[in-house]
């Protein structure tokens, strides 16, 4: 582990980014967990000196185009906080661009040694504007997060597996996806999931 030196202590050297997925199966009980581990999730890395980001992205129905909405920016002024309080969930999500997205972001606003992407979702990609389902969106998504390990980011899929469909499939999904798959099978656990993936990476 590398770190940045400040005038009392060492700081890791290291950049986080927040992914959530904002699309529409993840409104209720899953926004609202989300919305509540971001805020505690800031507070903590900010108070520890930990360079982080947090962004929800969508794609529209009929839309050719992944929307981002950035709530945290690495540079985050105090005030920005207050826009995780406006997390929603609509629409569909198509991963694989909005990880190429997350990876040019924490790139072009970090010089961190180690970087990481934490990706929050509920589900396998979907975008309805061009039958991007699986297997295709799996495939599609699977090459995007390869590429972008190999060349120096690294990457963590939570999988929002809390039984609110009935289902614990999430977690089989994002393997399909992902080399690095945390299960959440109790949204009251996420907080603490997220600080654990984060203080192992530290290690």
């Amino acid at each position: 582990m590398k770190y940045r030196n400040t005038e009392d202590y060492g700081i890791p050297d290291m950049a986080v980014l927040l992914l959530i997925d904002g699309s529409g199966s993840m409104d209720g009980a899953r926004r609202d967990s989300a919305m509540i581990s971001s805020v505690i999730l800031h507070e903590v890395l900010k108070k520890q000196g930990i360079t982080h980001a947090i962004a929800e992205h969508r794609a529209g129905f009929h839309e050719p185009i992944v929307k981002v909405n950035i709530l945290v920016d690495f540079i985050a002024k105090s005030e920005e906080k207050l826009n995780l309080m406006s997390l929603s969930a609509g629409g569909d999500n198509r991963d694989g661009l909005a990880l190429f997205w997350a990876e040019r972001f924490i790139n072009t606003k970090t010089t961190s040694a180690q970087k990481l992407i934490i990706v929050l979702a509920d589900g396998a990609p979907a975008h309805k504007y061009d039958d991007y389902y699986h297997p295709v969106s799996t495939k599609d998504t699977a090459n995007s997060a390869v590429k972008i390990i190999k060349r120096g980011t690294d990457i963590i899929a939570v999988a929002l597996d809390d039984g609110g469909d009935g289902d614990y499939k999430c977690y089989d999904s994002l393997k399909r996806i992902y080399p690095s798959v945390v299960s959440c099978t109790d949204l009251k656990r996420l907080t603490g999931q997220l600080l654990g993936i984060i203080s192992r990476n530290l290690q």
